[in-house]
C-alpha cells in the first residue's frame, strides 16, 4: 500500500507499506538425528543402520513486513536523484538455502524462528547523476576538455546482518553440527562500547550442561554497519558526426571505508566475539569507448 505525492514539477515522494508471506520455502534437516543423551550415538539413531540423512523439506515460512519511502526527482537542470529507504523485519523458521545450517532439534523447529539471515532491519540508498554545468558554452580547446562532464554516485547504508552464537562442540551428543549456546545475558553492546576486537558481550554466553541443546535463539545478535559510496565520471568527445569517444573513471568504494565481516561467534575459539575481515577497499577503473 503506497501514496505517491508530487512536491514539484520533477520531484515526487512515495510513503507505504510492503509486505509479502512466503511458505513452502527449502530448508536442510538432519532425518536421523538421536535425542540427546549419553552414549554412543549410532545406537541410539531412530535408524540406527544408518548414519546421518541430509533431507530437504519444504515447511518453512518466512514473512516480511516493511515500512518504505522513495524520493525521486526527474532530470532538471542536468539533475536526477533517487533515493530510497526502508526500514523492515524479514522472520523465517529455518534458512531457504538448502547449503545452509540446519535445526537445531527437529522436533521443536519453532525454537529457530527468528529474523532471516538476510534481515536488515534499516537500508538507505541514495544515487545521482548530474552534468557539470561548467565550461558548457566554451568554445576550441576548453569545451572539449572540460565542457559536458557528467557525474555520478550511488550510496549505501544498511544495518548489520544478524547471526547466532554456537556452543563449539556436540554437547546434545547427537552427532550432528555444533549447537547454540546457553544465553545468561543480553550480549548486545551498546555503540561506544563496540570494538573490533570485542563486537558483543562473550560473558553473556556459555556452553549448555552436557545432553542438553543450548537456549539462545536463532540470529539474535548483529553485524556491523555497511556503508559504501561509488562515484564515477563520464566524458563524451565528438570526433566527427558518427564517431564519437566515451572516457569513463570509476571510483568503487570511493571513501575507503572498510565493510567488516561478521564477528567469530563459537565458543572456545580465539576469535570469539572478535571481528577479523573485512572488504571493500578502494578500486578504480578507467575505460574508453570508441563509438562509430
Amino acid at each position: 500500500f503506497l501514496i505517491q505525492r508530487e512536491l514539484t514539477g520533477t520531484t515526487t515522494l512515495e510513503v507505504g507499506y510492503v509486505g509479502a508471506q512466503s511458505k513452502h520455502i527449502d530448508r536442510a534437516d538432519s532425518f536421523n538425528l538421536p535425542n540427546p543423551g549419553p552414549g554412543a550415538v549410532q545406537p541410539r539413531r531412530p535408524l540406527p543402520m544408518w548414519g546421518d540423512i541430509r533431507m530437504i523439506r519444504n515447511d518453512v515460512s518466512s514473512n516480511y513486513n516493511s515500512f518504505q519511502t522513495t524520493l525521486r526527482k526527474r532530470a532538471s537542470k542536468g539533475l536526477t536523484i533517487l533515493g530510497t529507504y526502508a526500514w523492515s523485519k524479514t522472520i523465517d523458521d529455518g534458512n531457504d538455502f538448502n547449503q545452509g545450517d540446519r535445526v537445531q532439534d527437529p522436533r521443536a523447529r519453532y525454537l529457530d524462528r527468528g529474523p532471516s539471515q538476510f534481515d536488515y532491519t534499516h537500508r538507505l540508498t541514495a544515487s545521482f547523476v548530474y552534468e557539470l554545468p561548467f565550461f558548457r558554452n566554451s568554445n576550441g580547446f576548453v569545451n572539449t576538455v572540460l565542457g559536458g562532464w557528467q557525474v555520478n554516485g550511488i550510496w549505501l547504508v544498511e544495518s548489520g546482518r544478524p547471526f547466532s552464537v554456537y556452543s563449539g562442540a556436540d554437547v546434545a551428543n547427537t552427532g550432528g553440527s555444533a549447537q547454540r549456546a546457553n544465553r545468561i545475558g543480553d550480549g548486545n553492546l551498546s555503540g561506544s562500547e563496540q570494538t573490533l576486537q570485542r563486537w558483543f558481550d562473550t560473558s553473556a554466553f556459555v556452553r549448555p550442561a552436557p545432553y542438553t541443546y543450548g537456549n539462545s535463539g536463532r540470529n539474535i545478535l548483529r553485524g556491523p554497519w555497511t556503508k559504501t559510496f561509488d562515484f564515477g565520471a563520464v566524458k563524451n568527445f565528438r570526433i566527427q558526426e558518427q564517431h564519437n569517444i566515451q572516457f569513463r573513471a570509476e571510483f568503487f568504494s570511493f571513501t575507503n571505508t572498510p565493510i567488516f565481516g561478521l564477528p567469530g561467534s563459537t565458543l572456545g575459539t580465539p576469535t570469539f566475539g572478535a571481528i577479523t575481515s573485512a572488504s571493500g577497499n578502494r578500486n578504480v577503473q578507467f575505460g574508453l569507448k570508441y563509438s562509430f
